[in-house]
């Protein structure tokens, strides 16, 4: 049985192909080395990595262009509790309420300090401590935020 001359050739490509991605395989990123990857948990998870860390740098333009590849339920409480729409919508929401606690001044206090509002959020901790003076937790947020 003659083997056909084709085959030969094609092994040559594919050894030669092997050969230059590997040697050129350090020109990539190492982020994106899994996106990469034959396997479809790796390149997920690598696009899961690549949206938390454009996220972290606030880079939320371009983390919506990752997000429709990914599943919603491993990003949706990172991004309400980080993004800054979402964030001033809580304000908007504990603000609103008539009574609030200690409980409810915390929580103000924290999400004005998470968008940069730091006057405002001592404002919200001497609220907090005048419901309730004795708390330590209030005083020592209050002094994490005059550093």
């Amino acid at each position: 049985m003659k083997r056909p001359k084709n085959l030969k050739y094609i092994f040559y490509f594919f050894f030669l192909f092997a050969f230059i991605f590997n040697s050129f395989f350090f020109l990539f990123p190492a982020d994106s080395r899994p996106l990469l990857s034959f396997s479809k948990g790796d390149r997920y998870y690598s696009r899961l990595q690549l949206w938390f860390s454009l996220a972290k740098k606030n880079d939320w333009a371009s983390a919506d262009k990752i997000e429709p590849l990914l599943d919603p339920v491993d990003i949706k409480d990172y991004k309400s509790k980080n993004r800054i729409e979402d964030i001033k919508s809580q304000i908007d929401l504990i603000s609103l309420k008539q009574e609030k606690t200690v409980e409810d001044w915390l929580e103000l206090a924290k999400l004005q300090a998470k968008i940069g509002d730091y006057d405002q959020a001592k404002q919200s901790l001497k609220q907090a401590q005048t419901i309730d003076p004795v708390r330590d937790d209030i005083k020592q947020f209050y002094f994490q935020l005059d550093r």
